[in-house]
């Protein structure tokens, strides 16, 4: 799995948000990371009704399409509330297709036909 940090985050949306938190009277940068880790998840966890469609051998621009669909689906949580969590919802739906979209633009995740992804 590509881990994502919060200076990945801040360099590619300019929110801190460990600043946020602690504006928010929470101190633990913990919680931060928990919710990076929790917006890598869903996008894996959509990336996978592709069958095999992320592997251990992914080039540089994979990488970076990667972090951009866990950045864009975490900044679209904290304008929305955290889509994952809250169940079904037309965000969610506008959310996942985003991922997806995202994923196909560096061939991580393919159509096709016989089984393949």
């Amino acid at each position: 799995m590509i881990t994502i940090t919060q200076n990945d985050f801040t360099e590619r949306t300019g929110q801190d948000l460990a600043s946020d938190f602690r504006e928010c009277g929470i101190t633990n940068d913990r919680l931060a990371d928990a919710r990076i880790l929790g917006w890598e998840k869903y996008v894996y966890k959509t990336a996978s009704r592709f069958r095999n469609c992320i592997n251990e051998e992914l080039n540089e621009k994979q990488i970076e399409c990667i972090k951009d669909a866990v950045v864009n689906y975490g900044l679209t949580c904290l304008l929305k509330g955290e889509l994952h969590i809250l169940g079904e919802s037309r965000d969610l739906d506008i959310a996942t297709n985003e991922i997806i979209q995202t994923l196909r633009q560096y061939g991580i995740i393919r159509n096709g036909f016989k089984g393949r992804c």
